[in-house]
């Protein structure tokens, strides 16, 4: 069994992790996909890579099974997401449109009144994912919070997204962020989608590719770099190297980053504005540097390296099976404070988390409401399914409801 961890190039809060995850030792270019995907293997994860929405592709477990032979166990994906809040955040919820009736379109994602299997790692990881942040020094500037259940894309075995969350205003002028202002379009502030043993042959045929990208004019120099032991797994968190463009070599050979010991790029070219060739591309101080954030990308890929025991530790999150208690959440708002309470204080593990909006109830006319047999609606479904939903990624646990009655 294999974990699959998917990301999208169309999303900057999806690949700037999923490339600091690939910088880290141990990958190999994983098996060929068709459909136009590329993947990456370390030990018994899988990092699956498409072009379009994350939410677009349905069934990529079974998808992935098919292809190469290798049964899925569960589903990690990473991605964006926009909050009406004015503080960014790292974020980690289930799936599922549970309250949506069958001639309802999903509007992002999913099958009408379905739930995922969600993730038994959320809760675990959520807890690891707040002590990463504190030790990157993202807290307080980023809030690290469940996110309620929500949409797609279908999937068969445990999922989970971990998620960037922006905000309505971004400082990030301010934080001098690594995204460029008039980042290329087609990179989107985007860092190499290839594995440390491979990166070379990449560089190169991205600069005979793309030679503008690396035309030394045009490049303002932000260069990452890892430096990792030839003789042990453990992964040093990169070194910030900043060169003003008039010190840049003419060309980027490899003997500019290779030492005796094994020096990993990890390369963000970013790019003078051009207001001409994309006016809308200007993101320095836009909502949607927090997507590009490479500290924030760093802290997703440290939580995917050790709670996946990448890092010859212990897997975080791994159901055993013991008859503890899983949190079933209903009602409450979108980030679901009260629930996290909960989880945070108890060490409680999470199941679905159903905010008010996935609990439609709808009052007949010659109802009173007093009686749950006088309110019609989705709401009876939407709780059910994910009950079921959660009792089976939990085989053995004491599954809890969890009211909320603060319907935000």
């Amino acid at each position: 069994m294999v974990v699959l961890v998917v990301a999208t190039a169309s999303d900057p809060a999806s690949i700037g992790p999923a490339a600091a995850f690939l910088a880290m030792p141990g990958w190999s270019p994983g098996p060929p996909i068709p459909e136009g995907m590329e993947s990456f293997t370390n030990g018994d994860v899988r990092l699956l890579k498409h072009e379009r929405s994350i939410i677009a592709e349905d069934d990529l477990d079974n998808r992935w099974q098919a292809a190469t032979g290798e049964a899925v166990s569960e589903v990690i994906f990473l991605s964006k997401h926009t909050a009406v809040s004015n503080r960014p955040a790292l974020t980690v919820h289930p799936i599922g449109v549970p309250h949506l009736r069958e001639d309802e379109t999903p509007p992002q994602g999913g099958r009408p009144g379905w739930a995922a299997l969600p993730n038994p790692r959320i809760g675990p990881w959520l807890r690891l994912m707040q002590k990463i942040a504190v030790d990157q020094g993202l807290v307080p500037e980023f809030e690290i919070t469940l996110e309620a259940t929500h949409h797609g894309p279908v999937t068969n075995t445990p999922t989970m997204f971990v998620e960037i969350v922006r905000a309505d205003a971004s400082p990030c002028a301010a934080r001098n962020c690594e995204c460029g202002a008039g980042a290329s379009p087609s990179r989107s502030c985007v860092a190499s989608w290839f594995p440390a043993s491979s990166w070379t042959a990449h560089l190169q045929t991205e600069t005979t590719a793309h030679p503008s990208w690396f035309d030394r004019s045009n490049f303002i120099a932000v260069i990452k770099i890892v430096v990792v032991s030839s003789t042990s797994r453990n992964y040093h968190p990169p070194h910030p190297v900043r060169s003003n463009p008039h010190t840049l070599p003419d060309s980027l050979p490899t003997a500019y980053y290779f030492t005796p010991e094994t020096i990993v790029p990890f390369v963000f070219p970013a790019f003078k504005a051009s207001a001409a060739s994309s006016p809308s591309r200007n993101l320095r101080g836009s909502t949607e540097e927090y997507w590009c954030r490479q500290d924030a990308a760093q802290a997703i890929a440290l939580v995917l390296w050790k709670g996946l025991g990448l890092d010859e530790g212990n897997t975080v999150g791994s159901w055993q099976g013991n008859s503890e208690k899983v949190l079933l959440g209903i009602g409450g708002g979108h980030y679901a404070p009260r629930h996290m309470d909960i989880v945070i204080k108890d060490g409680i593990w999470v199941g679905h988390l159903l905010s008010g909006y996935s609990l439609p109830m709808e009052v007949s006319p010659q109802g009173n409401g007093k009686s749950s047999s006088d309110v019609g609606g989705m709401w009876k479904h939407s709780i059910k399914v994910s009950y079921d939903a959660t009792k089976a990624a939990f085989p053995g646990g004491q599954v809890i409801a969890h009211l909320d009655q603060n319907q935000q």
